[in-house]
């Protein structure tokens, strides 16, 4: 998800959420049920996720809850920081090895509800005329990829070509 925030009024907020849908391991994950029974399945998909703003990394987590009011999970970033101005947001998922073929996660989500205790800065009262939101498109595990490398350097292959490393998948 990537998404233009405009703030005309400088704020100053502690968190962002970030809302998505997801099916893990086989399961639909669309209700806090489904969430409870499957957030163990969904954790070993999504490794984590990162929240930039401006280019700069904000925050990364793997903590994930089920919000009842969007009906969504809910990805909590902390910020504690001002926005003023326009401001790209950008939010990547880094799946994890076990992924299974088909899981999904869609509809990553910045709203409203998006933005946690936020105040403007010059008055101190709550934020609470957000306007518009984004949303991305599906992202569909298709098939894991494993590359193999070989060495073509002239080495042999017994001398190491990552310290630490003797072995070497690239995901």
């Amino acid at each position: 998800l990537v998404a233009n925030v405009n703030v005309t009024n400088t704020m100053s907020v502690d968190k962002f959420d970030v809302f998505f849908k997801a099916e893990a391991s086989g399961h639909v994950i669309n209700s806090k049920a489904t969430f409870d029974l499957y957030s163990g399945d969904l954790i070993n998909t999504i490794k984590e996720a990162r929240l930039y703003i401006n280019n700069k990394l904000v925050d990364v987590t793997s903590t994930y809850n089920w919000n009842s009011t969007e009906k969504m999970i809910e990805a909590e970033f902390d910020y504690y920081g001002d926005l003023k101005g326009s401001n790209i947001f950008k939010v990547s998922v880094d799946t994890a090895n076990s992924a299974k073929t088909d899981d999904y996660i869609k509809d990553v989500t910045l709203n409203p509800a998006s933005f946690v205790d936020a105040t403007y800065v010059s008055t101190d009262n709550n934020v609470t005329d957000v306007k518009g939101g984004a949303s991305s498109p599906t992202f569909t595990i298709k098939t894991p990829s494993i590359l193999s490398v070989s060495r073509t350097d002239g080495f042999s292959s017994s001398e190491t070509f990552i310290a630490g490393a003797s072995n070497l998948d690239i995901m």
